[in-house]
């Protein structure tokens, strides 16, 4: 995410997706709406890591999948 040159680096820890945003995770969804709305991104940390360390959000289950269960695939 970039702002006038500026760039800011949000990451779900252990997570094994980079497209986990507007997902019902509050931490990571709150950085990405905030940006469009008041152009406001987390302060930059620096250095290799991200800059706002999230919470991984839940891991698919696909037991509960009856759609491609069902679906031949």
């Amino acid at each position: 995410m970039t702002s006038r040159g500026r760039i800011a680096l949000v990451a779900q820890v252990d997570s094994t997706s980079h497209s986990d945003s507007l997902k019902a995770n509050n931490c990571v969804d709150g950085v990405v709406v905030a940006y469009p709305r008041n152009g406001k991104l987390p302060k930059r940390e620096g250095g290799p890591g991200a800059d706002v360390r999230c919470r991984r959000s839940p891991l698919p289950s696909l037991t509960g999948n009856t759609e491609m269960r069902h679906s031949g695939h």
